[in-house]
């Protein structure tokens, strides 16, 4: 079973094209017997340059065709969507969602959702897991946590720098050291 691969387009007119130069260059002014039936060169140069004219013709719809796609996307998605969007709105505020006269506008009627209580218990179970997976809490439970101080904080400024062991050792920066020690009523002192 042989399989006969479908030339593109471009390589079908590149063949067509090389068929009216051969008729052209070698068959000039002749009658050709085709397929049983007696044809002009010139009948031959005509029917390959229908087939060349059908191909550019289809590829220019084709484009043509594309051009007209991007346009109507366009006009839709920047006038026609906002444009029936308010409307929509408008019937809304005029005649009240769901009514006569909204629906016969054609916008669709308001569907309640409906949750089966499957899903409702496992809405709830994934809210609970993710409330204590953040850690988050409610205003009171949050009024009710309070940080301590420790009785000393002790904070050192400088540090000695790590000495590499192909380098000499650099010379120790100076260090200070501030102990802060908070005070019965609340306001800090320094030392």
């Amino acid at each position: 079973m042989s399989v006969t691969k479908i030339p593109t387009k471009a390589t079908a007119k590149a063949i067509y094209q090389q068929a009216i130069n051969g008729v052209q260059t070698y068959l000039g002014n002749r009658t050709l017997l085709v397929n049983g039936k007696p044809v002009t060169s010139k009948a031959a140069i005509s029917v390959l340059q229908q087939g060349i004219d059908a191909m550019q013709a289809s590829a220019d719809a084709h484009t043509a065709w594309l051009q007209a796609v991007a346009k109507e996307r366009t006009v839709v998605k920047t006038i026609v969507t906002p444009f029936l969007t308010g409307l929509r709105h408008y019937v809304i505020a005029m005649f009240g969602l769901g009514s006569d006269q909204y629906l016969a506008f054609g916008f669709p009627a308001a569907k309640p959702q409906v949750k089966s209580p499957a899903a409702k218990i496992v809405g709830a179970v994934k809210a609970l897991a993710t409330r204590k997976a953040r850690n988050t809490m409610g205003s009171r439970q949050r009024r009710a946590v309070t940080g301590s101080a420790p009785s000393a904080i002790t904070v050192t400024v400088g540090s000695v720098p790590t000495v590499a062991a192909a380098q000499p050792a650099p010379a120790p920066a100076a260090s200070a050291t501030v102990t802060v020690t908070p005070p019965t009523n609340g306001a800090a002192t320094s030392k």
